[in-house]
């Protein structure tokens, strides 16, 4: 065997014969393990440009396109002009820590200004260029401190009687949906109707909804959280089929507006399957036909029949439906003789309304008597008015969205805001007089003659509407709440309007509906106020009535706009009564004999007749992620990649300081509860262990004694029942005014996602606070403390 080596490297093997090998033992080479890639660093400087002092603009000499000014001497090399640390931290939006606040407050410091803060800052964007979006419409975001999220002030976003909701969950762009659900009484008492009952479904919307509702009816302004109602939101695949679920990494190509509306049409369409039949009640009074249709069908159903006629045998087939949502169909401008825009297309909003509801499509369709697919035409024809008018504005294009901002571009910057964007001067500017008149009516009627449907815009006075006919139907609408998209630089929210004039007594919200007459409705309307609310998550605040609906360049269209008419009565005495809810307490849904029973459950002669019975409450969770860190150099908010939302996310800049972006999800896994009162003072009445789907990380044995195999059900020994079983067991207490008892309830109820007054809740954190040193004293200290 000969080997030849040449100039270009090449190395030659001869042999006498086919497949000579050198070394008949010899074996792969070893490679050295491919090391994994660094993580990427990212570097954001989202600060602007370093400004250029006045004495240098002031002896600028431009020589073609570049300016030349001599050096004044007054700064050295490289340096910027910047605010001190103090400076900063004064000029900071949002309010300060509530730690904070305790301490400035016990120390004698002053306090910066709270809510008119929010009103009175200039209109500048991080760029120094004029923010054309109000305050009050902006993204808002929770600032975290060691404490925790339980030491933001959410109060200083929210001065009202109505709750707001939170934004670090996943899909939180649900919350301007069900804000203003919220406010639909009708179907608030559905969903607060289907909660006491024995419902099987572990992860229902319908049930998770009426928990919502009742947080909202008790918060008085208090900040509430939709937690548990979107983690059963996301268990659902019909949802995650329809691409309802909000990207992990939302960015400006998100379109917010198409999936609240298709939110919209998904949860109604769920409540009903969810609910079921109609169990023999009527929510609302009125005349339905033979059959009295579902609920959720009283409230949102436009109840209509379908056409379907054949092209060539001219076969008609009728069925009955009943939508819950109209979506607006725009009519495209086509090109008349001359090449000039048709006049005959609908322009006017109740023009396409009725367009809308009363349509007719030509498609090719099975005809069961030609045998084949031929031409049909499918006609829609409105047969009785809905009691509210549920409305997808559907506007996916420029040209749609135009037709919002025919009533004056940009209205709130030219008007209202006008002084502030001359003269860039600190302070409110009250509004000057505009116009009521918009492109989206305040009122419209809906007459209904056989299969002919008008749609009219009334007027702000007396109403105006031409004499129906005989058998004509007649409902008065008025628009009661608004959903828009606000358009800013980095990324979209949305943003809720609802109407104070269906507010109540008791700081809820009525529902308008059917009424007999056209003179009832105008009294009835007449007579409240005409004040406004936005709801931007936790941030709730009084705005005009005419705000809510004026659209703009950042302001988008109203995704959603519900009409209700009339003055309805409600009678939710006719839904579920609640007997058996109580025996959540004397019932476990476990039996076997091998359990770990350490409870005994309540006696029927245990329950209180009143509000006042004392009980003792502790929980345990189990985390379900871990902690991820950023590294960044100067940044103001990082992007953020696929695993970083299930996961909590802490920002450690380049000076060393560390702050939490998103904190950490924990579930309940366990809760108890003691008697604190009667013969047996001590003795627990609940002690279950919670399942959970999710995969849990971290099960905190130290703390929380819960070790891997207790919350399986295969595996464990301790009685296990679903979240919501346990919740119901909670919520139950709350209602019945139980007073709590415990150590950190605050942080124990937040986690649990319930709502408990105030006046109900004894926390030993607060009890033992010591204010000279501002500082939460643990439990085990009070325990060798107290004997």
């Amino acid at each position: 065997m000969i080997a030849f080596g040449d100039s270009s490297g090449v190395i030659s093997l001869w042999a006498d014969k086919e497949g000579a090998t050198v070394n008949p033992y010899s074996r792969p080479s070893e490679q050295p393990d491919v090391a994994a890639p660094p993580p990427a660093v990212k570097i954001y400087d989202d600060r602007p440009a370093p400004r250029i002092p006045p004495e240098v603009m002031a002896n600028v000499k431009m020589i073609d396109f570049v300016g030349y000014a001599p050096n004044p001497g007054t700064f050295h090399r490289n340096q910027n002009m910047a605010l001190s640390a103090k400076a900063r931290k004064e000029q900071r939006e949002g309010p300060k820590f509530r730690s904070e606040q305790e301490r400035e407050k016990y120390f004698g410091q002053q306090k910066r200004p709270g809510k008119a803060k929010l009103q009175s800052e200039v209109l500048i964007d991080s760029s120094g260029q004029p923010n054309p979006i109000p305050k009050h419409y902006r993204k808002v975001e929770i600032k975290y401190s060691k404490f925790g999220v339980e030491d933001f002030d959410f109060g200083f976003y929210n001065g009202t009687l109505y709750g707001g909701l939170e934004t670090h969950i996943a899909n939180s762009y649900c919350n301007a949906m069900l804000q203003v659900l919220f406010f639909n009484r009708p179907l608030r008492e559905i969903a607060k109707s289907h909660i006491k009952t024995k419902c099987p479904k572990e992860f229902c919307l319908c049930c998770e909804l009426g928990f919502l509702f009742r947080m909202l009816e008790d918060a008085r302004g208090a900040n509430c959280q939709a937690t548990n109602f979107l983690r059963a939101f996301g268990t659902i695949p019909q949802a995650s089929a329809l691409g309802l679920f909000e990207p992990e990494a939302p960015t400006t190509r998100v379109s917010y507006s198409s999936l609240i509306q298709n939110f919209n049409r998904f949860i109604l369409e769920q409540i009903h399957q969810e609910y079921g039949p109609n169990p023999g009640g009527m929510l609302i009074q009125r005349e339905y036909g033979e059959t009295v249709p579902s609920l959720v069908q009283q409230v949102f159903g436009s109840f209509s029949q379908t056409v379907s006629t054949c092209g060539v045998c001219h076969t008609e087939i009728v069925r009955d439906t009943a939508p819950f949502v109209v979506d607006m169909a725009y009519a495209r401008k086509k090109l008349g003789a001359k090449g000039h825009a048709a006049t005959d297309i609908p322009q006017r909003f109740v023009e396409i309304l009725q367009h809308s509801i009363n349509r007719e499509t030509f498609t090719r369709a099975w005809c069961a008597q030609c045998s084949r697919y031929q031409p049909t035409t499918q006609s829609k024809y409105l047969r009785c008015a809905p009691n509210v008018l549920s409305i997808n504005a559907n506007a996916t294009n420029e040209e749609d969205l135009e037709m919002y901002f025919s009533d004056g571009e940009d209205n709130l910057q030219d008007n209202r805001y006008q002084d502030m964007y001359n003269t860039l001067t600190i302070g409110f500017v009250t509004s000057v007089e505009q116009s009521e008149e918009t492109w989206i009516p305040k009122r419209i009627a809906i007459i209904i003659e056989g299969t002919k449907l008008r749609v009219i815009e009334l007027a702000a006075g007396a109403p105006d509407v031409p004499e129906p006919g005989e058998n004509a139907e007649i409902a008065i609408y008025a628009l009661t709440a608004s959903i828009v998209e606000i358009q800013e630089k980095e990324q979209s929210h949305l943003v809720a309007h609802v109407s104070g004039e269906l507010s109540d007594v008791n700081g809820c919200f009525a529902v308008f509906s059917c009424c007999s007459s056209l003179e009832t409705s105008s009294v009835a309307h007449q007579g409240r106020a005409a004040s406004w609310y936005v709801f931007n998550d936790f941030l709730v605040e009084t705005i005009p009535a005419l705000e809510a609906r004026q659209f703009s360049k950042w302001k988008r269209d109203g995704s959603f706009l519900p009409y209700h008419y009339g003055v309805i009565e409600v009678s939710p005495d006719s839904l579920f009564a609640s007997q058996g809810s109580k025996l959540n307490l004397f019932c476990s849904r476990r039996k076997e004999r091998d359990l770990k029973i350490n409870y005994k459950r309540l006696r029927p002669e245990e329950l209180p007749n009143g509000p006042g019975l004392l009980c003792a409450i502790d929980a345990e969770f189990v985390a379900l992620n871990k902690v991820k860190f950023f590294v960044i150099q100067i940044i103001e908010r990082p992007s953020i990649d696929g695993c970083a939302m299930k996961q909590e996310e802490t920002e450690i800049r380049s000076d060393g300081t560390k702050s939490v972006l998103r904190p950490s999800r924990f579930s309940l896994a366990r809760v108890s509860v003691l008697r604190g009162e009667g013969p047996d003072e001590g003795v627990p009445f609940i002690d279950e262990y919670v399942s959970t789907t999710e995969q849990v990380v971290d099960y905190l044995t130290e703390f929380s004694g819960i070790k891997a195999g207790d919350l399986d059900p295969n595996q464990s020994r301790h009685p296990l029942v679903s979240l919501k079983s346990a919740y119901k067991k909670l919520r139950l207490l709350v209602d019945m005014g139980c007073i709590f008892v415990g150590h950190g309830l605050k942080k124990d109820f937040r986690t649990i996602n319930i709502l408990v007054p105030p006046e109900q809740v004894i926390d030993t954190v607060d009890l033992f606070f010591v204010k000279t040193r501002q500082r939460q004293v643990e439990l085990l200290e009070i325990k060798l403390a107290v004997p």
